[in-house]
């Protein structure tokens, strides 16, 4: 975990509820990087790259997870379950 300045993958297709979260981050001072992806499909090719293998140690590794469950092409509890299902992501914090 990256005390100094934690990284927040945040999925989230609605374009209104992402910039609310923003706004409240940004207004709190939080001291935080955000990553923004609007499909469930790019949730998982920001943490495991173009071929997503379970095996293989992830691109990037998140502090935390924010993860709407309604997402176009892959929903939100099949990227919960591909996490979990990670040796390396399993212990990441997710909220749904």
């Amino acid at each position: 975990m990256n005390t100094d300045n934690p990284l927040i993958l945040l999925v989230e297709d609605n374009t209104d509820h992402a910039e609310i979260f923003m706004r409240s981050m940004k207004k709190n001072q939080a001291q935080c990087t955000i990553k923004l992806v609007n499909d469930g499909e790019q949730a998982l090719k920001f943490l495991f790259g173009e071929n997503i293998e379970l095996d293989k140690e992830p691109k990037m590794i998140p502090d935390l997870i924010l993860l709407d469950l309604r997402l176009p092409k892959i929903d939100g509890l099949e990227v919960l379950d591909t996490i979990k299902k990670s040796d390396y992501l399993e212990n990441i914090p997710v909220v749904v």
